[in-house]
Protein backbone atom coordinates (compact mmCIF):
# COMPACT_ATOMS: atom_id res chain seq x y z
CA UNK A 1 0.00 0.00 0.00
CA UNK A 2 1.56 3.45 -1.21
CA UNK A 3 0.49 6.69 1.28
CA UNK A 4 2.67 8.48 -0.07
CA UNK A 5 2.16 10.66 -3.81
CA UNK A 6 2.88 13.29 -5.71
CA UNK A 7 0.30 15.28 -7.86
CA UNK A 8 1.32 17.75 -10.38
CA UNK A 9 -1.49 20.42 -12.46
CA UNK A 10 -0.77 18.16 -15.35
CA UNK A 11 -1.65 14.99 -13.96
CA UNK A 12 -5.19 16.71 -13.02
CA UNK A 13 -6.97 14.95 -15.96
CA UNK A 14 -6.14 11.06 -15.46
CA UNK A 15 -8.18 11.06 -12.41
CA UNK A 16 -11.94 10.99 -13.26
CA UNK A 17 -14.89 13.77 -12.57
CA UNK A 18 -12.21 16.43 -12.00
CA UNK A 19 -10.84 19.21 -13.54
CA UNK A 20 -7.29 20.64 -14.01
CA UNK A 21 -6.86 24.21 -11.88
CA UNK A 22 -3.34 26.38 -11.21
CA UNK A 23 -2.67 24.98 -7.91
CA UNK A 24 0.44 23.32 -7.19
CA UNK A 25 0.60 20.50 -4.30
CA UNK A 26 2.72 17.67 -3.53
CA UNK A 27 5.10 15.52 -1.10
CA UNK A 28 7.93 17.12 0.91
CA UNK A 29 11.46 16.06 -0.21
CA UNK A 30 11.90 15.36 3.98
CA UNK A 31 9.92 15.16 6.57
CA UNK A 32 8.80 19.00 7.71
CA UNK A 33 10.45 20.32 4.86
CA UNK A 34 8.26 21.83 1.85
CA UNK A 35 9.87 21.31 -1.41
CA UNK A 36 11.99 24.07 -3.04
CA UNK A 37 9.68 24.33 -6.30
CA UNK A 38 6.96 25.51 -4.17
CA UNK A 39 5.71 28.73 -4.13
CA UNK A 40 5.13 30.15 -0.46
CA UNK A 41 1.53 30.85 -1.04
CA UNK A 42 0.84 27.35 -2.75
CA UNK A 43 -0.69 24.76 -1.54
CA UNK A 44 1.08 21.46 -0.38
CA UNK A 45 -0.53 17.90 1.21
CA UNK A 46 2.07 15.70 2.62
CA UNK A 47 1.50 12.93 5.53
CA UNK A 48 0.93 13.35 9.01
CA UNK A 49 3.84 13.99 11.31
CA UNK A 50 3.94 13.95 15.10
CA UNK A 51 4.42 17.97 15.24
CA UNK A 52 1.71 18.70 13.47
CA UNK A 53 -1.04 16.64 16.28
CA UNK A 54 -2.05 20.14 18.41
CA UNK A 55 -3.17 21.83 14.74
CA UNK A 56 -4.53 18.91 13.16
CA UNK A 57 -6.80 18.22 16.59
CA UNK A 58 -7.58 21.93 16.52
CA UNK A 59 -9.00 21.62 12.93
CA UNK A 60 -10.89 18.67 13.27
CA UNK A 61 -12.52 19.76 16.41
CA UNK A 62 -13.63 22.97 14.58
CA UNK A 63 -14.77 20.90 11.63
CA UNK A 64 -16.92 18.61 14.00
CA UNK A 65 -18.56 21.34 15.62
CA UNK A 66 -19.77 23.10 12.71
CA UNK A 67 -21.57 19.77 11.52
CA UNK A 68 -23.43 18.98 14.76
CA UNK A 69 -25.37 20.29 17.31
CA UNK A 70 -23.71 21.20 20.19
CA UNK A 71 -25.77 19.05 23.09
CA UNK A 72 -26.44 16.08 20.53
CA UNK A 73 -22.64 15.03 20.63
CA UNK A 74 -21.78 14.79 24.71
CA UNK A 75 -18.23 14.82 25.56
CA UNK A 76 -17.11 16.53 22.34
CA UNK A 77 -13.97 17.59 24.00
CA UNK A 78 -12.81 14.06 24.29
CA UNK A 79 -14.21 12.81 20.86
CA UNK A 80 -11.75 14.54 18.70
CA UNK A 81 -8.68 12.90 20.05
CA UNK A 82 -9.97 9.46 19.81
CA UNK A 83 -11.76 9.40 16.41
CA UNK A 84 -8.89 11.59 15.45
CA UNK A 85 -6.50 8.30 16.57
CA UNK A 86 -9.04 5.97 14.87
CA UNK A 87 -7.23 7.66 11.33
CA UNK A 88 -4.70 5.64 12.01
CA UNK A 89 -5.99 1.97 11.80
CA UNK A 90 -4.37 -0.30 9.94
CA UNK A 91 -5.13 0.18 6.05
CA UNK A 92 -5.58 4.30 6.90
CA UNK A 93 -3.24 7.02 5.61
CA UNK A 94 -3.51 10.72 7.29
CA UNK A 95 -2.66 13.65 5.40
CA UNK A 96 -2.00 17.75 6.18
CA UNK A 97 -2.20 20.66 4.35
CA UNK A 98 0.60 23.09 4.35
CA UNK A 99 0.33 26.72 3.47
CA UNK A 100 2.61 29.54 4.41
CA UNK A 101 4.49 27.07 6.43
CA UNK A 102 1.21 26.05 8.58
CA UNK A 103 -1.28 23.35 8.76
CA UNK A 104 -3.97 24.24 7.42
CA UNK A 105 -6.14 20.89 6.67
CA UNK A 106 -6.33 17.50 7.20
CA UNK A 107 -7.31 14.36 5.79
CA UNK A 108 -7.49 10.33 5.69
CA UNK A 109 -8.24 7.50 3.70
CA UNK A 110 -8.87 4.00 5.17
CA UNK A 111 -8.95 1.00 2.62
CA UNK A 112 -11.81 -1.05 2.74
CA UNK A 113 -10.52 -4.71 1.38
CA UNK A 114 -13.59 -6.13 1.37
CA UNK A 115 -15.53 -4.37 -1.35
CA UNK A 116 -12.09 -2.78 -2.95
CA UNK A 117 -13.22 1.05 -1.80
CA UNK A 118 -11.16 3.81 -0.17
CA UNK A 119 -13.44 5.87 2.31
CA UNK A 120 -12.19 9.53 2.74
CA UNK A 121 -12.90 10.40 5.86
CA UNK A 122 -11.85 13.26 8.74
CA UNK A 123 -11.26 15.96 5.88
CA UNK A 124 -11.57 19.49 7.04
CA UNK A 125 -10.01 22.94 6.70
CA UNK A 126 -9.30 25.49 8.79
CA UNK A 127 -12.19 28.29 8.35
CA UNK A 128 -9.64 30.98 8.27
CA UNK A 129 -8.01 29.58 4.59
CA UNK A 130 -11.24 28.39 3.16
CA UNK A 131 -11.86 29.78 -0.64
CA UNK A 132 -8.39 28.76 -1.76
CA UNK A 133 -8.88 25.25 -2.80
CA UNK A 134 -7.46 23.43 -0.21
CA UNK A 135 -10.50 21.03 0.19
CA UNK A 136 -10.03 19.79 -3.07
CA UNK A 137 -6.48 19.42 -3.27
CA UNK A 138 -6.97 17.21 -0.12
CA UNK A 139 -9.12 15.04 -1.96
CA UNK A 140 -7.60 14.76 -5.04
CA UNK A 141 -4.91 13.17 -3.01
CA UNK A 142 -7.29 10.59 -1.69
CA UNK A 143 -8.20 9.82 -5.33
CA UNK A 144 -4.33 9.55 -6.36
CA UNK A 145 -3.95 7.44 -3.07
CA UNK A 146 -6.87 5.63 -4.41
CA UNK A 147 -5.77 4.75 -7.91
CA UNK A 148 -2.20 4.39 -6.92
CA UNK A 149 -3.39 1.12 -5.03
CA UNK A 150 -6.08 -0.33 -7.57
CA UNK A 151 -8.84 0.53 -5.48
CA UNK A 152 -12.50 0.37 -7.55
CA UNK A 153 -13.66 3.64 -5.79
CA UNK A 154 -13.61 6.14 -3.52
CA UNK A 155 -16.78 6.53 -0.78
CA UNK A 156 -17.96 8.93 2.10
CA UNK A 157 -20.59 10.10 4.79
CA UNK A 158 -20.91 13.41 5.59
CA UNK A 159 -23.38 15.05 8.05
CA UNK A 160 -22.37 18.64 6.52
CA UNK A 161 -25.15 21.28 6.27
CA UNK A 162 -23.21 23.31 4.27
CA UNK A 163 -24.11 23.24 0.13
CA UNK A 164 -20.54 24.27 -0.49
CA UNK A 165 -19.56 20.60 1.19
CA UNK A 166 -21.92 18.98 -1.46
CA UNK A 167 -20.59 20.87 -4.12
CA UNK A 168 -17.13 20.35 -3.37
CA UNK A 169 -18.10 16.50 -3.71
CA UNK A 170 -19.23 16.89 -6.51
CA UNK A 171 -16.55 18.81 -8.39
CA UNK A 172 -14.40 15.74 -7.15
CA UNK A 173 -16.66 13.48 -9.41
CA UNK A 174 -18.94 11.88 -6.38
CA UNK A 175 -22.61 10.74 -6.82
CA UNK A 176 -24.56 10.69 -4.15
CA UNK A 177 -26.06 7.31 -3.21
CA UNK A 178 -28.10 7.43 -0.28
CA UNK A 179 -29.41 9.64 2.34
CA UNK A 180 -30.82 9.01 5.81
CA UNK A 181 -32.82 12.31 7.60
CA UNK A 182 -32.55 10.47 10.93
CA UNK A 183 -28.93 9.77 11.43
CA UNK A 184 -27.32 9.16 15.19
CA UNK A 185 -24.53 10.48 16.04
CA UNK A 186 -21.95 8.93 19.05
CA UNK A 187 -23.39 10.95 22.50
CA UNK A 188 -26.65 10.89 21.30
CA UNK A 189 -29.30 9.46 24.02
CA UNK A 190 -31.94 9.31 21.48
CA UNK A 191 -34.34 10.77 24.10
CA UNK A 192 -37.75 12.18 22.60
CA UNK A 193 -36.77 15.91 22.76
CA UNK A 194 -33.43 14.96 21.05
CA UNK A 195 -35.02 13.02 18.36
CA UNK A 196 -37.51 16.51 17.89
CA UNK A 197 -34.54 18.92 18.00
CA UNK A 198 -32.10 17.57 16.35
CA UNK A 199 -32.80 15.34 13.40
CA UNK A 200 -29.23 15.10 11.26
CA UNK A 201 -29.01 14.10 7.99
CA UNK A 202 -26.25 11.91 6.94
CA UNK A 203 -25.29 11.18 2.66
CA UNK A 204 -23.60 9.08 1.78
CA UNK A 205 -21.34 9.84 -1.50
CA UNK A 206 -19.41 7.27 -4.01
CA UNK A 207 -16.78 7.95 -7.09
CA UNK A 208 -16.48 4.84 -8.92
CA UNK A 209 -12.64 4.86 -10.55
CA UNK A 210 -12.84 1.18 -12.60
CA UNK A 211 -15.19 -1.21 -13.12
CA UNK A 212 -14.24 -4.76 -10.91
Amino acid sequence: MVCETKIVADEHDAIPGTKKESMMWGSPAAPGAEPKDVRRDAVFIREFERGDQKEVLRIFHEGIMERIPNTAFRGIWQQPRTQFIYAFLTGSCFWVAVLDGCVVGIVAAQGQEDDNTVELRRMSVDSRYRGKGIAKALGRRVLEYAMRNNYAAVVLGTTAVKLAAHKLYESLGFCRTSQSEDYRLPGMSRSPLERLFFQIRHSRYRLQLREE
